[in-house]
């Protein structure tokens, strides 16, 4: 069962300190990236937070959003030693600035950096007590998160079987057509060769040789059989649990390779009809998996 990118999931808990609501929304990336709105009695545990929802989800954009409502009102003091150290390297900027037109760090510049708050007045016990409620919420979070992305998947791979089944499809009657131009194309090639010809004497052995020449350059055998491998591979990719997005992409630009070159071997405007049908068909699978992991 292939799992979407995008997703969501929410988890709310609480005790006797406080109530905790975390809900983490998903979409699709080529990477890790990771956004959050914690508040700042709970923006120290990001980097925790981000590291387990990497370990659990592995790629995507993540945006956390967390509301907290305490039952006792903490107390949030200043981190005096990260003030300083903000205020020391603000001060080396501006005095390296040179013609740059910069303004010294300001109030509000600092207000909004949330490492420079910590609770105070809960004690060290209830804060451990306010920390594991917290982590509770976003591991139910991440749990829902992860459902939510297994079941878009799975319309993902309803979608992507449906257009794998028109594929096959397209695939039979491109091999039936073209057993169809094998049987008649020699004669139809020797005739037109000798109605060009006309009067021109021409042996048989190099008539065939000619007309075997021609028959070679639209010959799409190969390119089917290697086809039906490729749709047999994009298949089994399906029913993996692991990241297939890359893999599945991979095999779409072979499988794309082999219907241009039938495309442009092929003089058989049925076959060409068809070809046009699977491309399509590629091309939604191609979109589809801009959100499979």
């Amino acid at each position: 069962m292939i799992k979407s990118m995008t997703g969501y999931g929410s988890f709310e808990s609480e005790n006797d300190q406080a109530q905790i609501f975390v809900e983490i929304k998903s979409l699709n990336s080529r990477f890790f990236d990771f956004y959050s709105k914690s508040g700042k009695a709970l923006s120290i545990y990001d980097e925790e937070v981000k590291s387990k929802i990497k370990d659990a989800c592995l790629r995507g954009n993540f945006q956390l959003k967390v509301k907290i409502i305490f039952f006792k009102n903490p107390k949030l003091d200043i981190d005096r030693s990260k003030i300083e150290e903000y205020l020391s390297i603000g001060e080396q900027i501006f005095n390296m600035k040179g013609d740059v037109d910069l303004s010294p760090l300001s109030i509000d510049k600092l207000m909004s950096m949330p490492d420079i708050y910590k609770v105070t007045d809960l004690g060290s016990s209830n804060i451990s007590v306010v920390k594991d409620l917290y982590f509770k919420c976003v591991d139910g979070a991440i749990k829902e998160l992860n459902k939510s992305r297994f079941l878009e998947g799975e319309k993902l791979q309803n979608a992507i079987d449906e257009n794998l089944d028109n594929l096959y499809k397209g695939l039979k009657l491109i091999i039936k057509l073209h057993k169809n131009d094998n049987d008649n194309e020699f004669s139809n090639y020797r005739d037109k060769i000798v109605k060009i010809l006309g009067d021109i004497d021409l042996n048989e052995s190099r008539l065939y040789q000619e007309v075997a020449i021609i028959i070679d350059k639209h010959d799409i055998s190969e390119e089917l059989v290697r086809l039906d491998s490729h749709l047999g591979v994009l298949k089994s990719y399906l029913s993996e649990r692991m990241e297939v997005g890359k893999k599945i992409n991979f095999i779409l630009q072979e499988i794309g390779r082999e219907i241009n070159t039938i495309t442009s071997k092929s003089s058989n405007i049925k076959i060409t009809h068809e070809i046009l049908n699977m491309k399509n068909e590629v091309e939604q699978i191609r979109e589809q998996t801009q959100n499979i992991l």
